[in-house]
């Protein structure tokens, strides 16, 4: 995907004028660029830069120089060529050709895994381009599927920054373990193995496994734990058409001299007379793509005598412009022209009405007649959009954030259950993502995910399409147990996350990073909390043993960042962890020293403590919900003054949701228990115990109105408040997708984030699967 240039981004390196960045990593960034002296497509390159800051080590640029050595070293057809370089320039640079298409990553993302034919035909070009690698007595060691693109004229394997030559001499500081985690071989967490060939064609196989089913084989659990099971080569297939499997297990031996070679593995994997194409989505990915390429390198651009410094030109106020002849300022409008064209093209290729239909989900572009009478037949209310020969009329897109509101109350309000309108585009949809996800929230027309690894995808709303997915700086995979990662909070077409590392604003129509502040002295940056004009991240010492951390204290801090700049406001230490704190007005509520403390938003300072033992909070009104999840005990306190606290309940589960009314709805330490307790008399009003084929141990709560909507894997439900002491949970079918209707049960699919909004209901779990339907009536 293409991001702009920021402000601080070089805009022209050697003889080629930037355009946009692809991309980044520890060492460097990539730019798309142009070669002004030629015309078309072939115009475009990429050119990759060590980062300045980068270039006064001797060590780092000595690599990089071995790296631009590597590429300049290799050709063949599925890899991408080197076009120029100059090693001593400040600083030192490359330049390949630019392959118009996505990663193989990229590619399952949107559009779901690839058959076994494609898989055994991309695995013989990808062997076919490693061949040729070897043949130059190099490694490539970082084989993944973001090394990997896709083109309409076949695959391309990228990116040699970690390569090694085969005679022993090291591209990287010698005993490093580099690579990517659950794309490694036994031999990388081995500094006493010489690694080989051999260690190539298992991180191929690891990569071919990723293409058939939409996971690696060593995926899952932290980071230690995959890098333990990469040691042992204990790969899980099980996701692998079988005639494949076979093939890659033979591949993912222990013993690098148990494996294939790769012209036997060419010849174990090859597809025979199977025509060998792309999926229609991955075909029309690759075609988005070109399209793109193409009015790029039409784009008009100054002369290079106009626009030869490393940050945009200075505008000169005007009537003081005498300064600069005319011709180069005709330079200079041109070129803000072409910037201009460029912006559009940066939105992301998969739009409305602009994107590929995925063969993972359900959806259609467009809701059909059919798609109506469906849901009339099921009860489900069919609102017109639009008056009898008319165009329907284009409804504003609702937003929703998970748990409802900053206070984490689950109250969407009455209005969530209504279906005044439907988008004209809207309909059922559900897709399996194929990667464990966090929180979810809704807004600008897309249902946003943080993913278990601290990145974001975006599906737009109304048919579960990927419009758009995030990689994080540093992959949290990890890094908070088996904690999940915190939702986005979306406001003002921003998306507001963390990726552990880093606090993000992110732009919502094209995934540029507005900004972004480092979490300090190993901290991880867990959760993020809006609260008006100012953003609160939740930071949580990485060696807390809350977390799993290694150490014996537990620490934490809130730190306030200006959300529509970034710069920090003010920061508080807090003296426990685990548990994410809330806002109610311009009031924040959070854990320390046993306490449940209050801190004034405009400067962080605490107003106001009890004590309290709190792992969960919820907050709405005039009261804030305190829950010790691990002894089934829910408080109750004033939210002014944190005054009155009072014992409701000593038996209770671990999900609540708050009505602004007063009335508290909590689970129950056993499945499907459910009690209703009013705060002001702290009266259980009623209690409910479901029958045990309608439990589940994943459970959300959401009010709306008189309602409270239960969401298990098993199946959602309703509970009628109006109904009073005779109030109790109606199962109901769930929409098309719903983990309880597929064949295992759905016992894997994990806590569901879920939104309500215009009678809609948005799920995702935590094993990837995401959804759309009507919400239960």
């Amino acid at each position: 995907m293409l991001d702009e240039l920021s402000p601080d981004n070089r805009r022209r390196i050697g003889p080629y004028m930037t355009l946009a960045r692809l991309g980044a990593g520890g060492m460097g960034e990539v730019f798309l660029a142009r070669r002004p002296e030629v015309a078309g497509q072939n115009s475009l390159v990429a050119v990759k830069t060590l980062h300045p800051d980068l270039t006064r080590k001797p060590e780092l640029r000595a690599r990089f120089q071995r790296e631009i050595a590597a590429v300049g070293a290799v050709s063949g057809t599925f890899l991408a060529s080197l076009l120029a370089c100059d090693a001593g320039a400040e600083p030192p640079w490359l330049a390949t050709e630019f392959i118009p298409g996505p990663t193989l990553a990229e590619a399952v993302d949107a559009a779901g895994p690839l058959s076994e034919e494609t898989v055994r035909a991309l695995g013989v070009d990808l062997a076919t381009a490693l061949r040729a690698v070897h043949a130059r007595r190099l490694l490539h060691r970082d084989i993944k599927p973001g090394n990997v693109l896709l083109s309409s004229g076949g695959p391309r394997l990228i990116d040699f920054g970690i390569a090694k030559a085969l005679e022993g001499i090291e591209l990287t500081t010698a005993g490093q373990v580099i690579g990517t985690p659950g794309y490694m071989s036994p031999e990388h967490l081995d500094t006493g193995t010489e690694m080989s060939s051999a260690s190539d064609v298992f991180c191929l196989a690891s990569v071919l496994a990723y293409a058939s089913c939409g996971r690696g084989p060593f995926d899952g659990g932290q980071t230690e734990s995959v890098l333990y099971r990469i040691s042992r080569a204990e790969a899980d297939l099980s996701g692998v058409p079988g005639g494949l499997r076979d093939v890659l297990a033979e591949c993912l031996r222990l013993r690098a001299e148990d494996r294939p070679d790769l012209a036997q593995l060419i010849g174990l994997l090859d597809p025979g007379s199977a025509p060998y194409a792309w999926p229609s989505a991955v075909a029309a990915l690759c075609e988005r793509y070109e399209q793109d390429a193409t009015r790029l390198a039409a784009l008009p651009l100054p002369p290079f005598s106009d626009f030869s410094g490393t940050r945009p030109p200075d505008r000169a106020p005007i009537g003081k412009r005498s300064g600069r002849s005319k011709g180069t300022m005709t330079g200079l409008a041109v070129f803000g022209l072409a910037l201009g064209v460029l912006g559009a093209l940066l939105v992301p290729r998969l739009m409305p009405g602009h994107h590929a239909a995925s063969p993972s989900t359900s959806a259609s572009p467009s809701p059909s007649a059919s798609a109506s009478a469906s849901a009339s037949a099921s009860g489900k209310p069919v609102p017109t959009a639009g008056s009898s020969g008319q165009a329907a009329t284009k409804v504003a897109q609702p937003s929703a954030m998970a748990g409802a509101d900053a206070g984490a109350s689950g109250d969407f309000g009455s209005a969530a259950l209504t279906v005044s309108a439907l988008r004209t585009n809207w309909a059922p949809w559900h897709r399996d993502l194929g990667y464990r996800l966090g929180g979810c929230a809704l807004g600008d027309g897309l249902y946003v995910c943080s993913r278990y690894d601290g990145g974001l995808v975006a599906l737009d709303a109304d048919n579960g399409v990927t419009s758009w997915s995030l990689d994080p700086r540093v992959p949290l995979n990890g890094r908070l147990g088996d904690a999940a990662v915190g939702a986005p909070a979306l406001a003002d077409g921003i998306a507001y996350t963390t990726d552990g590392t880093y606090t993000r604003a992110v732009r919502l129509r094209d995934h540029s990073i507005l900004w972004e502040k480092q979490a300090e002295g190993g901290q991880i940056a867990v959760s993020v909390l809006p609260v008006g004009k100012t953003l609160v991240t939740y930071l949580v010492n990485a060696d807390s043993p809350q977390i799993g951390g290694s150490g014996t204290t537990n620490t934490s801090a809130l730190r306030a960042n200006a959300a529509d700049g970034g710069q920090e406001l003010w920061t508080t230490p807090l003296k426990s962890a685990g548990t994410t704190p809330i806002a109610l007005d311009d009031r924040l509520y959070a854990m320390s020293d046993q306490h449940l403390v209050m801190l004034e938003t405009q400067h962080g300072a605490v107003t106001a403590s009890a004590p309290a033992a709190c792992s969960v909070l919820h907050g709405n009104g005039q009261w804030v919900i305190c829950a010790d999840t691990g002894a089934g005990k829910v408080e109750s306190f004033g939210a002014q003054h944190l005054d009155g606290g009072r014992m409701l309940l000593d038996s209770a589960g671990q999900y609540l949701a708050l009505g602004r009314s007063g009335l508290l709805i909590a689970d129950g330490m056993n499945p499907g228990a459910y009690t209703a307790v009013d705060l002001a008399t702290g009266r259980t009003v009623w209690s409910y115990q479901l029958p045990a084929e309608q439990t589940s141990k994943d459970t959300a709560l959401l009010l709306a109105g008189s309602k409270v909507i239960d969401l298990t894997v098993a199946s959602p439900g309703i509970i009628d408040l109006s109904q009073g002491t005779s109030a109790s949970p109606k199962p109901e079918e769930g929409p098309q997708g719903w983990p309880g209707s597929r064949n295992d049960g759905g016992v894997s699919a994990g806590q569901p984030s879920a939104v309500l909004a215009d009678g809609l209901l948005y799920a995702g779990f935590a094993d990837g699967t995401v959804l759309s339907g009507y919400a239960p009536q």
